[in-house]
């Protein structure tokens, strides 16, 4: 019994299944009698028409692009296009109407659905290859909102007359405004590998290759041969494709006149673009509405691959740079620092060189300059400093066919000055899959003061003839003596390897703070031998030790002769010993370190051990490092 019941049910689904679909697909399997009125396949249309009164309007697709065709040719938006598609393909019928309620005051003529008032769409598609055209007939509005009588025609009588829900009249009604591109200047950004813009002041031509792997970035060809900043060409271009059609000024399709020499406030524009063989030539001229004293400037367009003239609302002519300085580069140089490997300063005023080395290895780049034939760790926040510098945009002014000598910058001026980058490139591939040999490469900046009041400081490259003009500034960056490179880390050590501290203080006295490293704890001893540990503030003391072991002063003293008077008498001397291991012998041993402190005339002198090199250390620094540590007046 459950078997035959099962079978009964089964049969009905698929009876209901098969008059279902039969309902929904109608009897030519379209959906002319669905709930929707006509079905299509949106991606396989090729062709709209529209016809109205005698007048007709023609769509095609063209290569993936729809365009007017005729009466005028013109861009469609390609998203107003599918929204058109959409619409068509989704009026849903409300109302079905009978061929016998067509007479009277529902004729087809009263509907809008025959005569000079009826619209009539024909969509051509083609679908694996076979041809299908829908001639949807559109009428009146009904008297339900958002509504119209509309129906389908075979080519001689109308077929499926409905009151369908959706009114395409509000883009039908007026084509070429509704669906028109609005973007003027259709081109790829990623695809532009020229582009020239001549005013009447000023004329440059901007260019880039494009590669199977990589994009060149964009350089200025001419009036000048130099680096183009990248930002402002990306900005120039994004403003140009910005430009929106508020109107079309003339439908007249006639030859583009450009005149010569230009008028102002209009500029002519050109695009190359990769794979196409001619340029797109854009010309834009301000207008003067007579009518509107105050509404935005208007400009109106002529573009080489569109046929009208069209009138923008638009402030780009008033804001337009295109000068060859305004295009230009002002950063210095790219110095990338994975590959820098020395930095060279040679200064012909005073005479000295400075010579900064990195020094790669597994735990990464340690930099050091060179002092008396020896390497001293450097200053690398002030080497960092000046890399970020020279990829920031410095310069504030370029000179054009000047001589080098005029500016300060010959090499052979007394005050001239030279910067050499000097990087490892990575070797090439060899054919066999192994690198070569790292190549060595140089960048030389030549710096020098042109004598004028306040001075001014002008640069170029070794090689290059541009010269320009840098902020005054930029030259603080580049100090003349090794000492002024060398590392403000004066003082350092592991807090867990020390031994001792002995603590001398003007007023003070002497202690010796002896460190537990495995209980973490101290005795303090006075320098008359009284232990004095039942009064010392440990937490000072740890703060102390911490504060010794990463030590760093404010700078380096050149001006020695005050700071050597001043430490003859120190105000506080600091003696540490530390338990470390000396790789020579390979065993621990006993390590004592000297820091000398002097407080003369507000300012702190320091030293350590024995060394020639005298630097400042900063004040509240000092204070904190000689306040007392025990509850006696003296330590």
């Amino acid at each position: 019994m459950r078997k035959i019941s099962t079978i009964i049910l089964g049969v009905t689904s698929l009876v209901l299944a098969v008059v279902i679909s039969a309902v929904e697909s109608g009897s030519d399997g379209r959906g002319r009698f669905s709930n929707q009125l006509l079905r299509f396949n949106e991606k396989s249309v090729d062709s709209v028409t529209l016809m109205r009164g005698g007048q007709t309007v023609v769509m095609k697709k063209i290569q993936n692009y729809w365009f007017f065709v005729s009466p005028d040719q013109e861009r469609i938006n390609s998203n107003s296009m599918e929204a058109l598609l959409d619409k068509l393909n989704h009026l849903i019928v409300l109302d079905r109407l009978e061929s016998s309620e067509l007479s009277g005051e529902m004729s087809l003529t009263n509907l809008g659905l025959e005569g000079e008032e009826v619209l009539q769409v024909i969509i051509e598609s083609k679908d694996d290859g076979k041809s299908q055209i829908d001639k949807l007939l559109i009428g009146r509005p009904t008297p339900r909102e958002n509504s119209v009588y509309a129906g389908l025609f075979d080519g001689k009588k109308i077929k499926g007359a409905a009151v369908v829900n959706g009114n395409p009249h509000d883009i039908l009604d007026s084509p070429y405004e509704t669906l028109m591109e609005r973007q003027l200047v259709n081109v790829p950004p990623s695809g532009l590998v020229q582009i020239s813009v001549k005013t009447p002041e000023s004329s440059v031509v901007l260019q880039r290759n494009i590669k199977t792997q990589e994009t060149t970035p964009w350089i200025l060809l001419k009036p000048i041969q130099a680096k183009a900043d990248q930002g402002k060409v990306e900005d120039l271009v994004a403003s140009i494709l910005a430009l929106q059609i508020s109107d079309v000024a003339s439908a007249e399709d006639s030859a583009m006149q450009i005149p010569d020499p230009l008028p102002l406030d209009s500029a002519l524009i050109q695009f190359r673009v990769l794979g196409a063989e001619k340029p797109i030539v854009l010309y834009l001229n301000k207008f003067t509405d007579p009518n509107d004293d105050f509404g935005p400037p208007l400009l109106t367009a002529r573009i080489s691959d569109r046929p009208a003239t069209y009138q923008l609302n638009s402030m780009l002519l008033n804001s337009f740079e295109a000068s060859a300085d305004s295009l230009r580069d002002r950063r210095l140089g790219n110095v990338p620092e994975q590959v820098l490997d020395s930095i060279a300063i040679v200064s012909k005023r005073p005479v000295s060189e400075v010579f900064l080395k990195a020094n790669r290895n597994q735990q990464g780049v340690n930099w050091a300059v060179l002092i008396n034939g020896k390497q001293i760790d450097a200053n690398y926040a002030k080497i960092k400093q000046l890399v970020d510098q020279m990829n920031e945009p410095v310069i504030i002014d370029f000179v054009e066919n000047g001589k080098p000598a005029d500016y300060g910058i010959d090499p052979n001026q007394e005050g001239s000055m030279a910067v050499a980058f000097n990087f490892k490139l990575p070797g090439k591939v060899k054919d066999d899959g192994t690198m070569g040999e790292p190549e060595d490469f140089a960048k030389v900046l030549r710096l020098g003061w042109k004598k004028a009041k306040p001075r001014r400081l002008f640069a170029n490259f070794q090689g290059d003839p541009h010269i320009f003009e840098l902020e005054p500034g930029f030259a603080t960056l580049l100090p003349t003596h090794p000492i002024k490179w060398r590392s403000l880390s004066v003082l350092s050590f592991n807090p867990f390897h020390l031994k001792k501290i002995t603590k001398t203080v003007q007023s003070q006295g002497e202690i010796d703070l002896i460190f537990n490293k495995n209980l973490g704890t101290w005795d303090a001893i006075r320098s008359d031998g009284t232990n004095v540990t039942g009064s010392l503030d440990r937490a000072m003391a740890d703060t102390l030790r911490d504060r010794l072991s990463s030590l760093k002063a404010i700078g380096w003293n050149l001006n020695v002769g005050e700071g050597y008077a001043a430490l003859q008498n120190p105000t506080a001397v600091f003696t540490i010993v530390t338990r470390e291991l000396d790789p020579a012998i390979n065993q621990v041993t006993d390590v004592t370190r000297v820091l000398r402190l002097a407080d003369s005339k507000g300012i702190v002198y320091g030293r350590i051990d024995e060394s020639p090199d005298l630097f400042f250390l900063d004040r509240d620094k000092f204070k904190a490092l000689i306040q007392p540590l025990t509850s006696f007046s003296a330590d």
